[in-house]
């Protein structure tokens, strides 16, 4: 990038910075149906004492913002309190920026917090170390797949994740991460783990469009993450879906992605976000399958306001060797058309340093949050794709679908047993790359999966 690339980006992060905590509660577009479209301050009277609420949305992608301002009513009423809180993937900032759902870290506000993804929730941490809030976790995917039961009609969820770690109440504490957590959602049965969790009574979800009918647009999203299942899942149960969008377009048949009769309520937000930093009324088209930009044009970008930022960790000369050092293990093990998840972290070095050698053609990248193709965005924008392609598959499709490929795993290790000869150097990776999850692929007539 030459200087005047880069000062135009650290205009747009000034930008976003001086202007990220800019919301208004009571804004209601004009002429639009009263009884559809409301302000966020009306949605936050919506929720009832006790309500058990799930918000969808990853990281700084699809934040759900403008439904986490409850400082104001909360401190002024003392209402809502006692929620049981869901969400699936990571949904804080580690106390750096405002509209995540740290947002309901006060006393009284949550009575639960459920999710897979906690590191980032400081203030829930907080909380909980204090007394004041139960706190637990389950997987990712285990999550996604009991909305998709829950909108069935099942309460349950069986799986084999989990069978032998700290989650596995035989060995473990179970789901459970302080002493307020008394609630047991996890039940060893044989050789599986059966899985459960409240059932939501509202569903938050945040989306680009709507038009004047109420229907909803996915078009030029990052993310669509666990919209559909928390659709489902509160729609059979009788409950209030809610969405936050960025303006009202014209009707487009076609592209609709969520039916109007599927959404309760919206509120327009001007300043909703595509993703952490950049508004949705000027999206940018690098996170969407239309890019046309050179792929080491947007690395290079990326990894620029991620420094800058210094949100997420920056890699010293230490962890860019060990980046390096895995990729170049990562190419001699993985073989050409492998469909590979990665997950926060260093294997977000291993994906660049991959495109930035002119390999990208030879894997196909996915993420938890459901994306396929292009190269999962590194720091602030984990989980969405960069220029994701289109691949017999979605580009973007939920994490529950996402995690349904997981299923039939076994072993990273034996994934590598199988794959290579296995030999010292090729196992370092399974302690240099950290890889989480890889969806099963058919190469040369065999499947390949692994797993954490």
């Amino acid at each position: 990038m030459n200087w005047l690339d880069k000062a135009k980006l650290i205009r747009h992060i000034l930008r976003w910075r001086f202007t990220w905590s800019k919301h208004s509660l009571d804004y209601r577009p004009q002429n639009a149906d009263a009884g559809k479209f409301i302000s966020a301050r009306k949605a936050a009277q919506l929720i009832n004492d006790q309500s058990c609420v799930f918000s969808c949305g990853i990281a700084g992608n699809a934040r759900c913002s403008i439904f986490l301002c409850y400082q104001g009513p909360v401190q002024k009423t003392g209402h809502p309190n006692d929620l049981t809180w869901i969400n699936c993937g990571a949904q804080g900032s580690r106390g750096k920026v405002p509209g995540t759902v740290e947002e309901l870290g006060l006393p009284g506000l949550m009575k639960a917090y459920i999710t897979a993804h906690i590191e980032t929730t400081k203030a829930q941490l907080k909380l909980g170390q204090e007394g004041k809030l139960a706190l637990y976790t389950l997987p990712q995917g285990v999550i996604s797949l009991l909305l998709k039961e829950q909108g069935e009609g099942k309460r349950f969820f069986t799986s084999r994740v989990g069978v032998g770690t700290f989650l596995d109440p035989k060995v473990g504490t179970g789901a459970a991460l302080n002493e307020s957590a008394t609630d047991d959602l996890i039940f060893p049965v044989e050789d599986d783990l059966v899985y459960t969790m409240p059932q939501p009574d509202i569903a938050l979800f945040s989306a680009p469009y709507a038009d004047a009918e109420g229907n909803i647009y996915y078009k030029h999203a990052s993310t669509i993450t666990e919209n559909e299942q928390a659709i489902r899942s509160v729609r059979t149960h009788s409950g209030i879906v809610m969405a936050a969008v960025s303006k009202i377009i014209p009707k487009e048949p076609e592209n609709i992605s969520v039916p109007a009769h599927l959404v309760d309520y919206i509120v327009v937000n001007p300043y909703n976000e595509q993703t952490v930093s950049v508004p949705q009324k000027r999206y940018w088209t690098l996170f969407t399958p239309e890019c046309t930009m050179d792929f080491k044009t947007g690395v290079e970008q990326l990894k620029f306001i991620n420094t800058f930022l210094k949100i997420t960790p920056v890699r010293t000369c230490v962890g860019n060797m060990m980046g390096r050092l895995a990729a170049s293990i990562f190419v001699q093990v993985v073989p050409k058309g492998g469909l590979i998840n990665i997950g926060v972290g260093f294997p977000e070095e291993v994906a660049r340093l991959i495109v930035e050698n002119d390999l990208e053609k030879n894997y196909v990248f996915t993420t938890e949050a459901g994306s396929y193709g292009g190269l999962p965005s590194p720091g602030i924008f984990l989980a969405q794709p960069f220029i994701p392609i289109t691949w017999n598959l979605p580009p973007i499709c939920s994490n529950a679908t996402t995690s349904i490929w997981i299923w039939p795993c076994w072993d990273f290790w034996r994934w590598i047993a199988r794959a290579t000869s296995m030999c010292p150097k090729e196992a370092q990776i399974s302690r240099i790359m950290w890889a989480r999850v890889v969806f099963p692929i058919s190469y040369t007539g065999q499947k390949y999966y692994f797993r954490r």
